[in-house]
């Protein structure tokens, strides 16, 4: 197996499962439910992987789906805390949802180009005495290593689930990144966090459709 970024393969399974999501039937349990979709997408693209090597095919995939299924507004309220997040006008809300989605859909890009056929298993789903706010726990498994456990938050709203923050050895993706997103509305004020995030997507998007047009 090729050597793989952890942060990138992490995020590459989020999205993958992210990708697939459907309302859950009254008659399925929660772990029959995504047991139900993990198998689902990863047989797809075992299926054809040729097809999802296209940028054409790879971006839509990114944009109907993972986004949608996504809480993009609870996951920018952890990074910044109700502190920074509730002074904030409706414009600078707006624009900051518009980066941090921008910025998910180049996670995803990044991290397909290391995923190479690893199996994941879902292993345990564990929710609230509501049933409608939990965790659940895949293993990567890595050739010649012990499998990796990452942890999914997720938060169901009107009938579907939607994706919140990941864990990986007890820390949080929103734990490990709130001193950038908060550090940066301190030192600079959200315009300016706003603009970096907006820079780094132009920057690779650009990089990458000078690639793909190379090809």
């Amino acid at each position: 197996m090729a050597k793989m970024n952890l942060k990138l393969m992490i995020i590459s399974t989020i999205v993958l499962l992210l990708s697939s999501l459907k309302p859950l039937h009254a008659e399925q349990t929660p772990q029959a439910f995504f047991e139900q979709q993990l198998f689902e997408i990863f047989s797809e693209l075992r299926a054809r992987p040729e097809y999802y090597q296209s940028l054409d095919t790879l971006v839509p995939l990114a944009e109907n789906y993972i986004i949608n299924h996504w809480d993009i507004e609870a996951t920018l309220l952890a990074l910044l805390g109700r502190t920074h997040w509730e002074p904030l006008s409706d414009t600078q809300r707006s624009a900051l949802s518009q980066a941090f989605r921008e910025t998910m859909l180049r996670y995803f890009l990044e991290a397909y180009a290391y995923y190479d056929d690893q199996p994941v298993t879902l292993t345990d789903v564990a929710l609230n005495e509501d049933g409608d706010k939990g965790w659940l726990r895949i293993a990567i498994e890595i050739e010649f290593a012990p499998d990796i456990p990452v942890d999914i938050s997720i938060s169901k709203q009107e009938g579907r689930w939607k994706f919140r923050d990941i864990r990986f050895q007890g820390i949080r993706y929103t734990y490990m990144k709130r001193d950038y997103y908060q550090g940066m509305i301190k030192e600079a004020g959200a315009d300016a966090l706003i603009a970096e995030l907006d820079s780094k997507n132009r920057q690779f998007f650009q990089a990458l459709k000078k690639l793909s047009a190379e090809k």
